[in-house]
Order: structure tokens, then sequence, then C-alpha cells
């Protein structure tokens, strides 16, 4: 945790929505055939691995893939997957292993060789998260901060969706729209259905949820229902610890 100016920020050795993603998958994609077996995590000091028993149910290996590209998702337990989707903790669309890496991205600490790691074969999956700060100085990590430190408003506003009455979903939607446009963004309705991959209905219940909070603004000029970030919208101070 780093000092700034008006706020302690944190700096998470794992990024939260990944590790809540891997894990989610982990206990839904699992095999339950194999009596005996179990969801497995290793917190290491420079990672945290999570290993569920069956591979995938295609038959074939994740490391073949391209990570970049969404991966069409074959559930081997659809009826959980169907509870854990209502519950807000994971998609319809298959996109997990995207959002676990796009999540690491976002972190002031993360490079390249921190990215996350996937293996698969015929009786295993497993996925391997890098510790942020394993083998940071002081230093770097005062860097990091201070870098979170100059975009007082960008924390602020993530700040703002985090305290949005609203499942975790729909909080993770709005973060993904803020990361994508920022504050100069334009987006509409059909933007907002493009990237996080719902119907333009539900793109609209997010819009509005968003507009109705402050947290967008529409803009004229650009065409019927067209939305920006408010980078002049005052939220509440970031909470102390």
């Amino acid at each position: 945790m780093e000092e700034s100016p008006t706020s302690r920020i944190e700096m998470p050795e794992y990024a939260e929505r990944s590790c809540l993603e891997a894990l989610t998958n982990a206990l839904i994609h699992r095999s339950y055939l194999e009596l005996g077996s179990e969801v497995h995590v290793g917190i290491f000091d420079d990672r945290l691995e999570i290993i569920s028993p069956g591979g995938m149910v295609s038959g074939k290996n994740i490391q073949d893939f391209d990570l970049s590209k969404s991966i069409i998702s074959k559930r081997r337990n659809p009826v959980l997957a169907d509870v854990f989707a209502r519950l807000g903790y994971m998609e319809r669309q298959g996109s997990g292993i995207k959002k676990i890496i796009e999540n690491y991205e976002t972190e002031p600490n993360y490079s390249a060789e921190l990215k996350p790691e996937f293996f698969s074969d015929s009786s295993q999956f497993s996925v391997v998260l890098k510790n942020l700060n394993y083998g940071k100085s002081i230093e770097k990590l005062a860097i990091a901060s201070e870098k979170l430190a100059v975009e007082p408003q960008k924390v602020a506003i993530e700040d703002a969706i985090n305290s949005l009455k609203a499942n975790k979903n729909t909080k993770s939607k709005a973060l993904m729209l803020f990361r994508e446009f920022g504050y100069k963004g334009i987006f509409g309705r059909q933007d907002v259905a493009s990237l996080t991959g719902e119907s333009q209905t539900a793109a609209g219940g997010l819009i509005t949820k968003l507009k109705e909070s402050g947290i967008i603004n529409l803009i004229e000029g650009y065409g019927k229902g067209k939305y920006r970030f408010s980078e002049n919208q005052v939220y509440n101070q970031i909470k102390q610890d």
C-alpha cells in the first residue's frame, strides 16, 4: 500500500477480478465425475496456482489457442454455469480467460512477463497468476503508485463505479467500458454491446444506470444516443483505510 496526496492507494499482489474469474471457472468447468478430486489452490511467494480436475470438454489443450481472442466455450456443467451467471459471478459468453488477462493488464505493476499462464491436458486445467509485487523494490512500487496519484480522476471514477448499487457483473462491464474509452472516447449502445458481448437491450440498461448515476453524460453533435464519461463530475472521496 502506498500514500497519495489524497488517499492511500492499494498495490495488490494479484488482480482481484482475475482471481475471482479463475476460481469461478475452476468450480464451474471442473469434472465432478472424478471421485475424491478437488480444485486445488496453491499460494507461493511469486505466484498463485489454481488446478481443477478435467481437461477442456472439446479435448483440445488451452495452450494451443490464441488467448488474445475469445474462445468458444463448451460447458461441462451448464446448469452450474447458469447459476453462477445469474449470481453475477460470470458471463454467459465464455470470455473468462480473456477477462483474466485483461484485468491483469490494467494493474500498475503489470509487465509482459507477469501475464497469466494457462495449461491443460486430458486430466486437468491449471491457471498461474503471477505476484505483481514479487521481486520489486520499494522504489519501483513507489513509481507505480505515483503514476496512479497523477490520475486522481481515473481512480475516483473507478471508485464511483465500484460504489454503484449493482451486481459485480454490471460493475465489471462498467469498468471495462471506462478502460476502453476513458474520458475522451465517445460511445453508444452498439459500442457497449460489441465490447461486452451482450444484447443491445442489456447494453442500454448499463448505459441508463451509468447515466442516472452521473458517471456518463449525453453528448450532442455525434449522432443520437452518444455518451462520454464525465470528467467534471464530482465523486465521493476515495474511502480511507
